[in-house]
């Protein structure tokens, strides 16, 4: 069996280049926002995981950079996007390769002061959904190693609330999404999962805070994003309540 994240396509990959083009200075205010920047020092190193073509990486720098802070800033990707190389931003390294091995890149051992996971541990998906699960801790639990004390792990994702039980949506679209069979994946096409065959898993409120408790991280902010529109009908399907979309995590590293 197959433990490792499958990778995202390149149809994927397309629309996360102009998903993170088009939101990434209304993610940036938000972040600012929430964000308890007083507690760092001038000097800040930030890793964006899933940071596609950079955009949002580069938002943050800027605004960083224009308030005094000295900053230092990574984008670790599964697929390499176009602007990598053309001179996008000369202070901003670009990593080809999986989170599963981010304790290996950059010579191994650096730490981050803020990590960035935007709509990406929902991609951690492996060829079982309790294997997946496990993966979505694995990689959260590695990423709280490579933050520095004090340091803090920014999440962005969906809640998926079950109306009888809680993580019945999770499974249930982890298992359509998954699917290799050719009728299937078209099916599920139509019916609007852009990741037929490859697989997503969204989770739910109370599954994420029971996650990251187990990560020793702790919450300091939570703040949920706007309902997400879902037909009646999928509703039904899924036994779910209306997701709710760009529900924001910052989680402090424990000092022990």
């Amino acid at each position: 069996m197959n433990n490792q994240i499958l990778k995202i396509n390149k149809n994927q990959r397309d629309a996360y280049e102009c998903v993170d083009l088009n939101n990434s200075n209304l993610l940036l205010k938000r972040y600012m926002h929430l964000l308890p920047l007083s507690t760092f020092n001038h000097k800040i190193t930030i890793l964006d995981v899933g940071g596609a073509s950079g955009y949002f990486t580069k938002a943050v720098c800027d605004y960083l950079r224009n308030n005094n802070f000295e900053v230092t800033a990574y984008v670790l990707d599964t697929m390499r996007y176009s602007n990598w190389d053309n001179n996008f931003d000369d202070d901003i390294v670009f990593c080809e390769g999986s989170v599963e091995h981010v304790d290996t890149y950059w010579g191994g051992g650096k730490k981050f002061d803020l990590i960035f996971c935007n709509k990406v541990f929902h991609h951690f998906v492996t060829e079982t959904y309790q294997g997946t699960i496990n993966m979505i801790e694995a990689c959260m639990n590695k990423l709280q190693r490579q933050l520095r004390k004090k340091g803090m792990l920014c999440i962005l994702d969906y809640f998926y609330n079950g109306l009888i039980i809680d993580s019945f949506p999770s499974w249930m679209i982890y298992q359509c999404t998954s699917q290799r069979n050719p009728v299937l994946m078209k099916l599920f096409k139509k019916m609007g999962a852009k990741s037929a065959g490859n697989g997503v898993c969204f989770l739910s409120e109370k599954m994420w805070c029971e996650l990251i408790g187990r990560c020793l991280i702790e919450i300091k902010v939570m703040d949920k994003g706007p309902v997400f529109p879902m037909k009646v009908i999928k509703q039904i399907f899924l036994l779910s309540h209306k997701p709710i979309e760009d529900c924001i995590f910052i989680c402090e590293k424990n000092d022990f």
